[in-house]
């Protein structure tokens, strides 16, 4: 009995450490997007794996990676509540972009303009309104589905569907003058 508790306790313990291992960047860059802070995004991604290690064997193991959004999601709401967090606009995450970027060419100019552009556009996500940014990050950078995202942030299928058309629109908007200055060079 006693050697059947310790190895659960192993096999616990290691899918925690693979699951930390497998999520923590994403649900670190969520946190990040959404609380606009660094600290707080680490603070946050912490609260998240302690959450994890407490329910591991209460989650389903085909949703992990949806349980750890929803709870990112949920934390960076909590915390925003208790801080009274403006949403600050001034801020890049480096990396956080690659599927926005030219992987092909790996020319220093090349690798120079895709840096430039992962941050220019991650700062112009930074401007999206709240609900907008949550979902263009959720859908575009981490991959998740439509009613993934809806279960995650507790929006409505449709308005995940508009708030992502809207997100992209005004991204375009934004992204407007740095294309224009561009081609003018």
């Amino acid at each position: 009995m006693d050697r059947t508790l310790k190895l659960m306790d192993m096999l616990k313990e290691n899918l925690f450490k693979t699951l930390v291992r497998k999520h923590k960047v994403s649900v670190f860059k969520f946190a990040r997007y959404l609380l606009s802070d660094t600290l707080d995004a680490e603070d946050a991604t912490l609260e998240v794996m302690l959450k994890l290690w407490s329910n591991i064997g209460t989650i389903n193991p085909l949703a992990y990676k949806s349980w750890l959004m929803k709870t990112t999601y949920n934390m960076c709401v909590d915390f925003r509540r208790k801080k009274k967090i403006e949403i600050l606009t001034d801020h890049t995450t480096e990396g956080d972009l690659e599927n926005f970027t030219d992987e092909e060419d790996n020319s220093p100019a090349a690798t120079g303009e895709n840096n430039e552009l992962g941050t220019i556009i991650s700062h112009k996500i930074s401007l999206l309104p709240e609900q907008q940014r949550s979902v263009f990050v959720l859908y575009q950078i981490e991959g998740f589905k439509y009613r993934e995202i809806s279960k995650i942030t507790g929006i409505p299928l449709n308005s995940v569907k508009v708030n992502l058309l809207r997100a992209r629109k005004k991204l375009q908007l934004l992204l407007k003058d740095y294309y224009e200055g561009r081609q003018a060079i």
